[in-house]
């Protein structure tokens, strides 16, 4: 049930419109000026897809897709997750029509990150959550 939702509501690929908060987010997850600059930068596009049970979530942006980020999980187990670069172990759920994935950094120096996708009135809205930032970037359907 929850796949088939996903499905009709999250898969599908979706373009960048807008960011709010994110230099907050960027520095909360403490990644370097550097990155930052070039993920700030990037129009990403926004993919998920559903195989059987798996989902796919892929972020990918630059002059050929040369900034992507992969992950492949299926819904309450853990995997190898990488969030804007921070590697950990990412658990995700499906919430009220909302995937939600929590991210344990493997580097304890890192916080930990909650990244929770939906979609509101008709665009892919990605909150991220590091301690008391928060921060969205909003797609539109491509």
């Amino acid at each position: 049930m929850a796949l088939e939702q996903i499905k009709a509501t999250l898969a599908g690929t979706w373009n960048i419109d807008r960011d709010e908060n994110l230099d907050e987010y960027l520095d909360a997850i403490k990644i370097g000026s550097v990155k930052k600059q070039v993920v700030k930068k990037l129009k990403p596009t926004l993919t998920i897809s559903v195989d059987g049970d798996t989902i796919e979530v892929k972020i990918a942006g630059g002059p050929a897709d040369v900034m992507t980020v992969k992950n492949r999980f299926k819904l309450e187990e853990t995997f190898i997750a990488d969030a804007a670069g921070v590697t950990g172990e990412g658990l995700t759920k499906f919430v009220d029509g909302r995937l939600e994935t929590d991210v344990t950094p493997k580097d304890k120096d890192k916080p930990k990150q909650k990244i929770i996708r939906e979609v509101v009135n008709g665009e892919l809205v990605q909150t991220m959550l590091v301690g008391d930032v928060t921060s969205k970037r909003i797609f539109k359907k491509k």
